[in-house]
């Protein structure tokens, strides 16, 4: 394990909000529904006026696993 995982995890452990980057398996096409539901407007970008997911969402680790 390194030192910025490790310290993702004591900052964690102590109660602080730590950030993590979920990757959308397939996300070319991923239900944007479905991400835009879970994630909000930051799990989606517009090319063209057509919606797509991004291949990369940054979200509050909810638990230790996530980080």
């Amino acid at each position: 394990m390194n030192h910025r995982v490790l310290n993702k995890v004591i900052a964690f452990s102590k109660g602080k909000k730590v950030m993590t980057t979920i990757s959308v398996p397939n996300h070319r096409s991923a239900n944007v529904q479905k991400y835009k539901k879970l994630y909000g407007k930051k799990a989606i970008y517009k090319r063209w006026g057509i919606e797509y997911v991004k291949p990369f969402i940054r979200v509050q680790a909810m638990t230790p696993q996530e980080i």
